[in-house]
């Protein structure tokens, strides 16, 4: 077991009123490279949780994906230091491709537990909530304990 916690208090949901998260405890993480499934891919097991980490910084949509065992969810997150305007055509090209549905079909779910979440600054929260998406989020100020080096563009 791989005891990496990833932990935040709440997701934000910009048309919806904000929701109490679990933490995630991993028991593998599974880095791969280039743009499309990690190889080997036979070897994940649908038991265990998960953190993906794409190594290619041109990875279509995510920075990392979080396969939720327990809860049979996986959920795609998108960092962003800037405005989310500047991510947007990634994650349009993600959640609308086939890229999309290769992750969905690899972890037998189906559209509504498939989640994708923007890590942002705080100052970008009202961007997102007047973007006219209905988008998960992040801000820094909840992920700042575990990433100090963010605390700075959470104040």
């Amino acid at each position: 077991m791989c005891y990496i916690l990833f932990e935040f208090s709440e997701f934000g949901k910009s048309n919806k009123n904000n929701k109490k998260i679990r933490n995630f405890m991993f028991d593998r993480v599974i880095r791969f490279s280039g743009n499309d499934m990690p190889p080997l891919i036979n070897q994940f097991n649908l038991t265990h949780k998960i953190l993906f980490i794409p190594e290619s910084p041109n990875y279509p949509g995510v920075d990392f994906l979080i396969w939720d065992s327990e809860n049979k969810e996986l959920s795609g997150f998108q960092i962003t230091i800037g405005g989310i305007k500047n991510h947007r055509k990634r994650v349009d090209s993600f959640m609308a491709g086939n890229l999309k549905k290769k992750w969905k079909n690899l972890c037998k779910i189906n559209e509504d537990k498939f989640f994708f979440c923007l890590v942002i600054p705080d100052n970008a929260v009202e961007e997102i909530t007047n973007d006219g998406y209905d988008n998960l989020y992040i801000p820094f100020s909840n992920i700042r304990f575990q990433f100090p080096a963010l605390t700075p563009l959470a104040e």
